[in-house]
């Protein structure tokens, strides 16, 4: 649904994405956040603008687990090559369990509050606010799952390829180097 507004023009000419994944703890005792995390982040922003973001600048929060330096907190900011930014706001030892999504724009601010909304918000510049109802309330996880398998099966080709998941590998690593990746 954010994309068809940024492609559409309904939000004027758009400025950037804002992307919030936050959590209290890591559900993961093998990686950092920074794997488990952005590759959601990155995937909203193909999905948002149809292109991935090359990382500028990130500053990150470091804590020792089991003898590795991990990360708890990254900002990053990335910008696609219309100079449209992207600000990344990933943590595992947040206070609180966030997911949020803004597209900013000219003619208005588009939100999804929380990964579980059926609908986005868009507030104009006058103060009016508006609500979209989204096509389809299905977990974009489960989505892109399905059309996996339904490849499989013998279906179309899913929008996402290996060349995409490199891509999102070495845009994380980039990340971590701009924040100060530490080796153990």
């Amino acid at each position: 649904l954010m994309g068809n507004l940024v492609r559409s023009g309904a939000l004027g000419v758009v400025s950037g994405l804002r992307t919030v994944r936050v959590q209290p703890e890591s559900l993961h005792d093998d990686v950092d956040g920074t794997w488990i995390l952005i590759p959601h982040d990155l995937a909203i922003a193909r999905e948002v603008f149809g292109a991935f973001p090359t990382p500028e600048a990130a500053v990150g929060v470091h804590a020792v687990i089991d003898g590795e330096y991990r990360f708890e907190s990254m900002f990053g900011i990335l910008r696609f090559s219309d100079n449209t930014w992207h600000a990344l706001d990933m943590s595992t030892a947040a206070t609180s369990y966030t997911r949020t999504v803004e597209v900013f724009g000219s003619e208005g601010t588009a939100r999804l509050a929380d990964g579980w909304d059926d609908h986005l918000q868009i507030t104009r510049p006058d103060g009016t606010i508006e609500r979209r109802e989204a096509s389809s309330v299905e977990l974009p996880l489960l989505a892109e799952l399905r059309e996996f398998v339904g490849y499989l099966e013998g279906g179309p080709a899913p929008r996402s390829t290996g060349a995409d998941g490199l891509i999102v590998v070495r845009t994380i690593e980039e990340l971590r180097r701009l924040a100060g990746a530490r080796a153990s």
